[in-house]
């Protein structure tokens, strides 16, 4: 178990994330799986809530930190997670792609 999640279902959700090569490479720069797990708990949890506020009250984080776990999420992917207007999250088609299995 990694976080509550078995090693099945974290392996399927770093595969979704990281599904072309060039984005494999970037994940090997990533050396700790818990640190992984923690941009992919940021990113599902605010998936879940489109609320930052939220989402930093369950993750028990800051603000700053969950903007950072998504923007290296993006970076890793080369695309977009979210769209912000106003304050409010929105998943762009990257990002809902991302949450189906």
């Amino acid at each position: 178990m990694i976080c509550g999640l078995s090693v099945y279902e974290f392996a399927k959700i770093t595969r979704r994330f990281f599904s072309h090569r060039e984005n494999l490479i970037t994940m090997k720069k990533i050396q700790c799986q818990s640190i992984l797990f923690e941009l992919l708990r940021s990113f599902s949890t605010l998936a879940r809530t489109l609320n930052l506020s939220k989402a930093v009250r369950e993750l028990g984080s800051t603000r700053q930190t969950v903007r950072r776990h998504i923007y290296l999420l993006e970076e890793a992917r080369g695309e977009k997670l979210f769209s912000v207007e106003d304050r409010q999250y929105r998943l762009t088609a990257a990002g809902r792609a991302s949450l189906q299995g």
